[in-house]
């Protein structure tokens, strides 16, 4: 039996994600992909979205770890959280701005804080 739920690891990968895993890690961080940049994926209900999100984020980690690189900032967005938000980009906006606030050095964040209404979907 099988469960609806994310891989914590790539050692758990048994629908074959890591390939394409790599690939996406790779494009993303590569020196001449140039931003802003999207990437959709697409599919139905309970086939390993989340768990190919999470492979290239283990990826990406790893790797900047190992080079000794700041790591990226990876924002977490769940729809289903605010499915009763008036502005659902806002609500995204929100989430975009807590994650980058968070990585911010702490006399940044105490100098030039970032606006209340960023910072709550509901605003």
């Amino acid at each position: 039996m099988l469960a609806d739920s994310p891989l914590a690891d790539e050692g758990e990968d048994r629908l074959g994600f890591k390939v394409y895993a790599q690939a996406l890690a790779e494009l993303i961080d590569h020196p001449g992909t140039h931003t802003p940049l999207m990437i959709a994926v697409s599919a139905p209900w309970g086939a390993g979205k989340t768990s190919l999100a999470r492979l290239i984020d283990q990826r990406l980690s790893s790797w900047r770890r190992e080079w000794g690189q700041p790591p990226h900032i990876v924002c977490w967005f769940n729809a289903w959280a605010h499915d009763d938000a008036k502005h659902l980009g806002a609500a995204f906006a929100a989430d975009v701005a807590k994650s980058v606030d968070g990585r911010r050095k702490w006399w940044r964040r105490l100098l030039a804080p970032l606006p209340a209404a960023m910072l709550t979907p509901r605003a």
